[in-house]
């Protein structure tokens, strides 16, 4: 799913969350353009797998990407309306 990201934002940075206890749930992926803290979008699933959970840090609106086409305009749409999308 990133591959496909990249093609499309080639600036963007992915990071996936990093667990200090090997049973720590380590589902989550991180996507932004620009400053990390300021413009993310992460999605989530502890299986890696749909459907993913996707939140944004500009805003408690949670959506569901129910497969990985609707996963990824979910998450290039959130990357072309950043502030940093130049």
């Amino acid at each position: 799913m990133d591959s496909i990201i990249k093609s499309k934002f080639p600036n963007v940075k992915v990071e996936q969350l990093k667990v200090t206890h090997p049973h720590d749930d380590d589902g989550i992926w991180y996507f932004w353009l620009g400053e990390k803290t300021d413009d993310e979008i992460q999605i989530e699933n502890s299986s890696g797998n749909c459907p993913f959970l996707i939140e944004t840090a500009r805003n408690d609106e949670r959506q569901f990407g129910n497969n990985i086409e609707e996963t990824v305009e979910i998450v290039c749409e959130h990357l072309r309306t950043s502030k940093y999308n130049k």
